[in-house]
């Protein structure tokens, strides 16, 4: 029984129950892990679906036509679908094109776990809405079928103690995926034709960028940011050091002065309030990282006039980094 019987239930959504109840096939760990090995052009519901799991689609053989989120597009061989929970999904044939394939899908509830140790859930968001595909060569797509049997392997046994080290392959097969160029190929209307569009690869300054931005109010050392990046020390401060000529403790602090700047300006809080908020151990510990950067105190800069305040940011922290 294929997804197109799908009208009778489930008729809103793409999740791991549905998938279960009407394919009848694949490995599964309870509503939380699904694999499929033989996916094809027949097995996906003819209607728009709203996404109620991370789906992952291996494109081995043929062409696959969907629309994401409105955009036509299409898929080739030895492409990675990857998308997103709430995106609007919708699969379509009109040229009754052959397609075969392999597919992972994963609830909600374990999407977290495939971001920890890897970047943060809103990065792993944003960078899979921003391209729905990753173009491949053949041998980085043997790669991640190599990821694909592992898991199938280990759901041989079909226990739930195996989601762990499901989940950790699947994370492996998203950075695999994620690291290489990516693009989207866009159904342009009036030439009837598509077109591929490649997009810049974030550079690891833009994933320091986005690392900064999420753990700025955490005080992570910059030994957590390399292993959270996945980098050496050294790299990392030639990259840093290429953007914005600074170290990237010094860029950390500048964007930490700058936060508590922005406080200052937005908000009616005192020192002490900003601190706890910002989870110093100690408002005196915030006013020497200020001053050691600004070269005045927190005190001095809120008796500043907005003028001379702005003056201040723009003198002492590189525009890069002023919000």
């Amino acid at each position: 029984m294929d997804m197109r019987n799908i009208k009778r239930d489930f008729t809103q959504e793409i999740s791991i129950p549905q998938a279960k109840a009407f394919l009848k096939r694949g490995s599964y760990i309870g509503d939380e892990f699904l694999l499929i090995d033989d996916v094809d052009e027949n097995s996906f519901p003819l209607s728009q679906r709203k996404l109620n799991c991370l789906l992952i689609l291996l494109c081995e053989e043929g062409t696959l036509l969907y629309k994401i989120d409105r955009h036509k597009l299409i898929a080739h061989t030895y492409d990675i679908c990857i998308f997103n929970v709430n995106q609007t999904l919708y699969f379509y044939n009109k040229s009754r094109s052959h397609y075969k394939g392999k597919a992972i899908m994963v609830a909600p509830s374990q999407i977290q776990k495939l971001a920890n140790d890897f970047c943060s859930l809103q990065t792993l968001r944003d960078r899979i809405n921003l391209s729905p595909h990753v173009i491949l060569d053949i041998n980085s797509f043997k790669e991640i079928i190599h990821d694909f049997q592992l898991i199938q392997q280990q759901l041989k046994e079909n226990s739930a103690l195996n989601l762990p080290f499901c989940l950790t392959i699947s994370k492996l097969l998203l950075q695999n995926s994620l690291a290489q160029p990516y693009g989207i190929t866009l159904h342009d209307d009036s030439r009837n034709q598509y077109d591929t569009i490649h997009i810049r690869q974030p550079s690891l300054f833009d994933n320091f960028e986005d690392m900064v931005s999420t753990y700025l109010h955490q005080h992570l050392k910059i030994p957590e940011y390399c292993q959270l990046l996945h980098t050496s020390y050294t790299q990392l401060a030639r990259v840093v050091k290429e953007q914005v000529k600074l170290t990237p403790q010094k860029y950390i602090h500048l964007r930490q002065v700058n936060y508590i700047c922005t406080l200052i300006e937005s908000t009616t809080l005192n020192n002490q309030e900003i601190a706890q908020r910002e989870h110093y151990k100690t408002s005196s510990q915030m006013n020497r990282l200020f001053k050691n950067e600004m070269q005045i105190s927190i005190n001095t800069f809120r008796h500043l006039t907005p003028y001379q305040r702005q003056c201040k940011v723009h003198h002492t922290i590189p525009y890069q980094i002023v919000v």
